[in-house]
């Protein structure tokens, strides 16, 4: 799991290297704020501290935002970020604080009990802050790719399903990565101790640097996780519970009489790794009822998925064998198609979009 981990990452942040670095600008400054206006939070360095790691959460959730449509083989621009953020911000709060809560309680609750009583507090305060140690930097990883994979729901269920039904080696992986983000991050903050001492403000801006470094390798290595232990199914079987959700989804079917009334649109032939996606972007005038021909080699049928540009994922069905069509309702404007390899092998595909023949000169 670790290697593929670090392949996915290493891929995520190549194919969202501008965004990546355009975040990492911004990280530099929103998180050397807190510091440089620490007289006005207080002077309280507990404040000062939630501060920076809730901007360090959005600025991850943001990051793997952009790997998303880096994947998708777009650019992020500087004005995607306030939408990026108005559609992260809630949802991202919301879960967090379900997910992350109960954690915080019990060591607070533990730490009143060990200052009641001395032998109770040396016993069970070690233990509740192990667990939480071992638990919820997992979780925050969790909920932060589910929100920013497209996760509309505003309780943690997702996540928390997803964290259930992994590999113990998945919470490992985390450590890894924070381990990994540590060693980027260490020669930026050793300067940064150099120009506390002689220009303060400098060194909380240097501070700011060190912590920002590790925002790209939480992001990327986060959705490679979140990936590789299968969260974006969790995400579009939830997005299918949801009220209206089934009415999204329809059986794999052929289309009847497709040979006559249809014609080919636009055509992929593409070779993809086992266990990994491939996808592209859809431009229709107008709602259309197409198909999606998809011919494949090996064993092992792809998993067919369609998001439109507000992020909510649905599933029109697998193709039920090599060379059948699935019927879509596509709407007007863009759709992101995707498939996603279930073969032990790499395998070449071929993706035929068929359309009516009235619609073929809207598409």
């Amino acid at each position: 799991m670790t290697n593929a981990v670090w392949k996915r990452t290493l891929r995520l942040l190549r194919v969202s290297a501008r965004g990546q670095l355009m975040l990492l600008a911004i990280g530099v400054v929103a998180l050397s704020l807190p510091a440089l206006g620490g007289d006005r939070l207080g002077s309280s360095t507990i404040v000062r501290v939630a501060v920076e790691g809730c901007v360090a959460l959005l600025l991850a959730a943001l990051s793997m935002r952009l790997a998303v449509r880096g994947e998708r083989g777009y650019d992020t621009e500087p004005s995607d970020l306030p939408g990026d953020v108005l559609a992260l911000l809630p949802r991202l709060v919301a879960q967090l604080t379900l997910a992350i809560g109960p954690f915080a309680f019990a060591l607070w609750g533990a730490m009143q009990l060990g200052g009641a009583v001395d032998l109770l507090g040396f016993l069970l305060v070690p233990l509740v802050g192990m667990i939480v140690t071992a638990f919820a930097p997992a979780l925050a990883v969790f909920v932060t790719a589910a929100v920013a994979s497209g996760d509309v729901g505003w309780t943690p269920r997702v996540a928390l399903e997803t964290a259930r039904a992994s590999k113990p080696a998945a919470f490992g992986v985390v450590w890894l990565l924070l381990a990994a983000t540590t060693a980027f991050a260490l020669p930026a903050s050793l300067v940064a101790l150099v120009f506390v001492v002689q220009v303060p403000h400098a060194g909380f801006v240097a501070f700011g640097l060190a912590t920002s470094v590790a925002i790209p390798i939480i992001g990327c290595g986060g959705l490679a996780l979140w990936r590789e232990v299968g969260g974006v199914e969790q995400v579009l079987d939830a997005a299918l519970a949801m009220p209206g959700g089934a009415d999204l989804v329809q059986a794999p079917r052929e289309a009847p009489g497709i040979e006559d009334a249809w014609v080919d649109g636009p055509a992929w032939d593409i070779a993809i790794d086992a266990g990994t996606t491939w996808g592209t972007w859809l431009r229709l005038a107008t709602p259309t009822r197409a198909a999606i021909r998809v011919t494949w080699s090996g064993v092992g049928a792809p998993g067919l998925s369609l998001s439109g540009t507000d992020g909510v994922w649905w599933r029109p069905g697998d193709p039920p064998q090599s060379g059948a069509a699935v019927v879509v309702d596509l709407p007007a404007g863009d759709t992101y198609l995707q498939l996603e390899s279930r073969s032990p092998a790499a395998q070449a595909m071929s993706i035929v979009l068929l359309l009516p023949a009235a619609a073929h000169s809207a598409a």
